[in-house]
């Protein structure tokens, strides 16, 4: 992440209004850091606390009622991932937001297939609208559909020992430089194996097959597939939500993305959560975190 945030512009002034481009060497672009998240507004969210005459009741609503799911982009540059309306195109999406109603008997749950089009579809040709030129570096938190794999990818833990049978069939791939298939051939003698899925199958009696796969250096470098005022109501859900997260100004997306790519500077400099946290808020005024301060930390926080 560091060699990246060397390309990236950043923002300075007390509002973030002034953005600073770094000298670029031949050959080298602008990178624009584009972050995602995503959540869950449930039409009865509010607060768990709050005041009412001595021995009454609070009178709630039972239960999270309906729901919208949300999963939008955005950048230091402009906010949210949105084409503005100089740059309308009715060939792409005029924002990468998508707002679904998960259930059963609505729009179904939100998974990687669907982020996975999100991204194809409507993030990269907007980004690409609107900083043409530049690269985009995506960042995604840690969910744990964020690392499924492809249906395809060389998993050794979903191959058998025997060939055939219950397993995916699995791309080629380079063994001793050489392609391999993971699949029997159409002209192989024993048509019952045909395009089938070969077996897990490693000549060394110390340890088992899959794992002895798992190791190698192909299968190892598999990579994932890719709240205003609320009247408590289903429709009032629908309107507020969009309208509370459209009014998120510039320049909170811009602090907030400087923070965290200090918070990046303090954990590659060695310091744990703590030094961090207490290193930025007793500077929160610089631009960045000085380069003494990480020489004599232990003695900063006694």
């Amino acid at each position: 992440m560091a060699n990246y945030q060397k390309l990236m512009p950043k923002f300075i002034g007390e509002e973030c209004e002034t953005q600073i481009n770094p000298e670029l060497m031949d050959g080298e672009r602008l990178h624009i850091l584009v972050t995602h998240d995503e959540t869950t507004f449930q039409s009865n969210d509010g607060q768990k606390s709050g005041w009412r005459p001595k021995n009454e009741q609070p009178l709630r609503k039972k239960g999270q009622d309906q729901s919208i799911h949300v999963s939008d982009f955005l950048t230091d540059t402009i906010g949210r991932l949105k084409l503005n309306e100089d740059d309308i195109d009715d060939t792409i999406p005029h924002e990468a937001r998508v707002i679904i109603n998960p259930g059963k008997n609505f729009d179904g749950w939100w998974n990687i297939d669907q982020l996975i089009d999100q991204i194809k579809t409507r993030a990269i040709p907007i980004f690409e609208k609107i900083h043409p030129g530049m690269i985009a570096v995506f960042a995604f938190d840690n969910s744990s559909s964020h690392a499924k794999l492809a249906d395809d990818t060389l998993n050794a833990a979903n191959m058998n020992l025997n060939p055939g049978g219950k397993q995916p069939i699995m791309r080629d791939t380079i063994f001793n430089g050489q392609i391999q298939s993971m699949v029997f051939p159409n002209d192989y003698p024993d048509k019952n194996l045909r395009g089938k899925p070969k077996e897990a199958s490693v000549e060394n009696p110390r340890c088992c097959a899959r794992h002895v796969l798992a190791t190698q250096e192909d299968f190892l470098n598999q990579k994932p597939i890719l709240q205003e005022h609320c009247d408590y109501t289903w429709k009032g859900l629908q309107e507020t939500a969009p309208r509370e997260l459209d009014s998120v100004p510039l320049n909170h997306i811009r602090k907030y993305a400087r923070k965290s790519a200090n918070f990046m500077e303090c954990y590659r400099k060695g310091l744990t959560g703590v030094q961090a946290d207490y290193v930025l808020k007793k500077y929160k005024s610089h631009r960045a975190v000085p380069d003494f301060i990480f020489e004599n930390i232990e003695e900063l926080i006694k």
